[in-house]
């Protein structure tokens, strides 16, 4: 199995305004903003914890308002990108819309984004959960949109509460070990020491996650096995959502508010 970067690639792509910015930072230092400047492109290194206990190093790209252009740099951007996030904002009907037109364009530039026989796995991420009060968009509109355009999953979260912002990043991170595995890529192993420092194991190199170092309590955050890569997709595959139907996350559903209540469904 080939050896790849440690860090797996999530690019953040939407309309202006859905919140991109806001997403990434809440993960990557657990905070909120609504002051942001979305005319800036920045790369920002967190860390996904998933089920299992383990940790990945995510190199998270936040993108402008480019449309998916067809502009060359664009597209091998995107090509590098292990996961894309596709944002649209649950109380604005105009984002779904551009979003619906950004998939299909999407489509028909996959051939010219498809690198070493995979795409990048695409996850949809329906933002501001929080104003269920001014919502346009059904949650039933986002499992939609993913199923006829034949993505890989759907979310909705709030930057502002936090609320289901871990849970996607850590399902794009599922989704990015799936596609390093289709790839017969491996992920090198890291380590996470009690200062919040993300250390490479084998290589010594470090760097600052900027996450609260009193958040993270596991210190083995990957594995290069590929016997756990492949455990790991066998393990996503069986422990998708009980309910197919809805998509809801009943045990959620149970303890949020209403307005928290948001749909998640991996394909």
């Amino acid at each position: 199995m080939q050896k790849g970067s440690n860090a797996l690639k999530i690019s953040v792509v939407g309309d202006l305004g859905t919140g991109k910015s806001s997403l990434v930072l809440r993960f990557v230092q657990s905070s909120f903003s609504d002051a942001l400047d979305p005319s800036l492109e920045d790369n920002y290194l967190g860390v996904a914890d998933l089920d299992n206990g383990e940790r990945y190093k995510l190199d998270i790209l936040d993108t402008v308002d480019d449309e998916l252009s067809d502009d060359l740099e664009e597209v091998i951007k995107l090509s590098d990108s292990d996961v894309i996030i596709l944002t649209y904002s649950i109380s604005e009907d105009a984002s779904y819309n551009n979003l619906f037109l950004r998939c299909s364009r999407f489509r028909t530039r996959k051939e010219k984004i498809r690198k070493n026989g995979t795409l990048p796995k695409t996850l949809i991420v329906g933002t501001k959960s929080d104003l269920e009060d001014h919502r346009q968009v059904p949650r039933s509109s986002g499992e939609k949109l993913m199923k006829a355009f034949g993505l890989n999953g759907f979310i909705e979260c709030s930057s502002k509460s936090g609320y289901n912002v871990d849970e996607a990043f850590k399902i794009a991170a599922q989704l990015a070990l799936e596609k390093r595995l289709e790839q017969g890529i491996s992920i090198d192993a890291v380590y996470q020491d009690r200062s919040g420092t993300t250390v490479d194991r084998k290589e010594g190199s470090e760097f600052d996650t900027d996450k609260d170092p009193s958040s993270q309590e596991n210190e083995c955050i990957g594995d290069k096995d590929p016997a756990h890569l492949n455990s790991l997709s066998a393990t996503l595959q069986s422990g998708r959502r009980n309910d197919q139907s809805t998509g809801s996350l009943e045990d959620a559903a149970k303890s949020k508010p209403e307005h928290e209540s948001s749909c998640c469904v991996i394909m």
